[in-house]
């Protein structure tokens, strides 16, 4: 901030002072740049000692800046920062220059000082300092030097992390105006994001994949470097969690999951697409049920989860239908990861027409993934509910009724259902009617992946295993009777690499602690027919 705001002052104050000293309008750009060394009059009556006194100011906070980031940049981690980013040939030609420019225009003024007079407290206070050296060739010596150090400093700029100076004014502006970048492809917008990346660094201390699986060229501005050189490599693009940790870290506000899936739709869109198999899904029959249930390829191959949400819509009379009971179909969300877009486009055709087949007042889904893309990308005129949403709608409603336990238990956020879907009140309001919640610091928005996210397809199993071991460890501690997560395919991480601590779906947790009692004394009241769903070739 120092450097890039201290800049702009020195430009826009500069071209004040030029003009108060010149008595004309804007010079051409050079000129306020190098004023003090066309300025040589400093008897001049411009008002310049205020001026001397603001650029002195400007330019001490602008070399306040450069001596934090050179120091920062040795001790990142007395700033907190455990990694920096790694420099590539132009991030290093002009970071080196950078850091010379201003020191550079110090010692030019401060010997322009001595020489003509002139200057404030900083400029002539150094030229006194320097007045048994100063000469008219150390003069020409020292701006030659500075006017070398930013002609350097703009050739590298558009090949280095430094050209986040001139895009990100515009892409904070181009936000605050409404303007978004197009989740399809690569325009213009897009390009403001990938070049606002200053390589901070800041992001790289989120990245799970960084601390736990210890890969460390694959995070997001190492990406965006990749596509500025188009030298994208597709197993690097690839080896992400789309867990929008970093997202959440961006001081800029910059896209990151957007920008790397659009990049991989940009390398699979020549991709083979063969939509025959659509034709061979079954229609099911429907008999117009209240809510239509979704378990999703993750909850069959977690069955606990299912057989739970089934118990529990039984539980609270509920007339409901399995879309997915015999055919399991895919939401078409791992295709949209894979950049497949068009193949998983066409699948969602096919389950809009069988969802809205059913006439059902509510769609409901146990797997987060399959609910974002349920809500953000089906366009459905039903109502989209996660399972913990629909259960905490149960529990308020009094259709079902809980029994508190002593238990102490820990909840995990998952990715796509806390970052990705703003889901955090509903699940804690359900655990709080069975149990004592246990509160952590890597909670709602810095939440932990579990490491078995379907975006990364490069991970080896026992990568996963690592990083859902680390975050088992962070979000539970001595006392935690049982681990609590939201999502099937995060169950099935933990589970995989724990052996110690219960690992229950919220599902599976409420049927455990239904209080059945209150359930059969109003079962006489209320007759509710429960419809399964009969499928035309069965």
């Amino acid at each position: 901030m120092s450097l890039a705001f201290g800049w702009f002052l020195l430009i826009i104050v500069g071209h004040l002072e030029t003009s108060a000293y010149f008595g004309a309008g804007l010079e051409v750009p050079y000129v306020p740049i190098f004023l003090r060394y066309f300025q040589m009059d400093a008897t001049h009556n411009t008002g310049q000692f205020g001026y001397w006194f603001i650029m002195d100011t400007i330019l001490l906070f602008v070399l306040s800046g450069v001596f934090f980031a050179w120091y920062k940049r040795r001790n990142a981690k007395k700033f907190g920062m455990k990694k920096t980013t790694q420099h590539v040939l132009g991030d290093r030609i002009a970071l080196t220059v950078l850091w010379f420019i201003f020191p550079l225009r110090l010692l030019a003024e401060s010997i322009t000082s001595i020489l003509y007079g002139g200057g404030s407290y900083l400029t002539f206070g150094l030229g006194s300092l320097l007045e048994g050296i100063a000469s008219h060739q150390l003069f020409y010596t020292c701006w030659w030097a500075y006017s070398v150090s930013l002609g350097i400093f703009f050739v590298a700029l558009p090949f280095s992390r430094y050209m986040h100076i001139p895009t990100e004014v515009g892409f904070i502006m181009l936000r605050h105006w409404g303007v978004r970048s197009d989740e399809k492809k690569l325009g213009g917008m897009s390009q403001f994001e990938i070049h606002s990346c200053s390589s901070c660094g800041i992001c790289l201390d989120s990245c799970q994949l960084q601390e736990d699986a210890k890969i460390c060229n694959v995070q997001m501005p190492y990406i965006f470097k990749s596509i500025r050189s188009s030298s994208i490599v597709d197993e690097k693009l690839h080896n992400c969690l789309m867990c929008g940790r970093c997202e959440q870290e961006c001081v800029v506000g910059i896209n990151t999951n957007q920008i790397r899936q659009v990049t991989r739709n940009s390398v699979s869109a020549n991709s083979f697409s063969n939509f025959e198999y659509l034709d061979k899904i079954d229609n099911p029959v429907f008999h117009k049920p209240e809510v239509l249930y979704f378990a999703g390829c993750m909850s069959h191959l977690t069955p606990g989860i299912k057989k739970s949400m089934v118990n529990i819509l039984k539980a609270a009379k509920t007339k409901y239908s399995l879309l997915d009971e015999f055919d399991s179909i895919c939401c078409g969300r791992p295709m949209m990861l894979a950049g497949l877009t068009d193949q998983a486009e066409a699948l969602i055709s096919k389950n809009k027409a069988i969802i809205e087949s059913a006439k059902a007042k509510i769609l409901v889904t146990s797997c987060p993934i399959c609910f974002k893309v349920f809500k953000d990308e089906y366009k459905l005129d039903i109502e989209v509910l996660h399972h913990t949403q629909y259960i905490n709608r149960l529990v308020s409603e009094g259709k079902i009724v809980l029994k508190h336990n002593n238990q102490k238990v820990a909840y995990h956020d998952p990715c796509e259902l806390g970052r990705g879907s703003d889901i955090y009140e509903e699940p804690r309001s359900v655990i709080k009617e069975i149990a004592f919640l246990q509160e952590n610091a890597n909670q709602k928005e810095n939440s932990l992946c579990c490491g078995g996210s379907i975006a990364n397809s490069i991970l080896d199993p026992k990568e996963k295993r690592m990083i859902a071991s680390s975050a088992i460890d962070k979000i539970t501690n001595s006392e935690t009777d049982t681990l609590i997560t939201s999502c099937p395919l995060c169950k099935k991480t933990f589970a995989q690499a724990n052996h110690v601590i219960e690992i229950k779906d919220i599902a599976e947790y409420v049927v455990q602690n239904l209080d059945l009692t209150v359930h059969k004394s109003i079962e006489k009241k209320h007759k509710v027919l429960v419809e399964e769903p009969a499928f035309a070739n069965k």
